[in-house]
């Protein structure tokens, strides 16, 4: 596969690991879907006409111990809502392969290795809420390192009213509705 993107687009077969299947494949996609190298397609997405602003509102846990609390209660939401019997249906179909990407997902992959032996249940409940927690962590100093955001508390009870009176603010057809 990796050969294959390097004869359509050596540009891009030289930004991605040989190996990042996940990525490759998708260069080798957007290849097939528009014609044109996969930068191209990013240099599209990223032009705005004349005009339109960018504005990215982030709400945000202030409190860490707070953050991890909601990621284990949602984590606990996805196994009372029936993530192992979905997984067990998964692992049952023909069609559907452990290393698909979607497969690969925190809580997908645990639930599966469960279910064929290769986890213990507690490293099964475990092991995701880290992952969750790393992947919050990394999101949130990408978003800290990145301009023009607004910071928002995601905990104020007040936070759809903030949203709507910042963007009353700052775009002034709102202010007609």
């Amino acid at each position: 596969m990796y050969e294959s993107l390097n004869a359509v687009d050596p540009q891009a077969a030289a930004r991605i690991d040989p190996h990042d299947r996940q990525r490759v494949q998708r260069a080798l996609e957007i290849n097939l879907l528009t014609g044109q190298p996969i930068n191209a397609n990013t240099r599209q997405r990223t032009f705005l006409p004349e005009g339109v602003r960018v504005c990215r509102l982030v709400a945000a846990m202030t409190n860490r111990e707070t953050l991890h609390l909601r990621i284990a209660e949602r984590f606990d939401r996805m196994i009372d809502c029936g993530l192992i019997e979905e997984v067990r249906t998964l692992m049952n179909d023909p069609t559907v392969e452990e290393g698909f990407p979607a497969m690969k997902s925190i809580g997908y992959r645990q639930v599966w290795q469960y279910l064929d032996g290769r986890r213990t249940a507690r490293r099964c409940e475990t092991e995701p809420l880290l992952q969750v927690d790393n992947l919050a962590k990394r999101q949130l100093t990408w978003l800290r390192n990145t301009s023009g955001n607004v910071w928002l508390d995601a905990a104020h009870q007040d936070l759809l009213d903030t949203v709507v009176r910042y963007l009353y603010q700052i775009v002034p057809q709102f202010r007609a509705v």
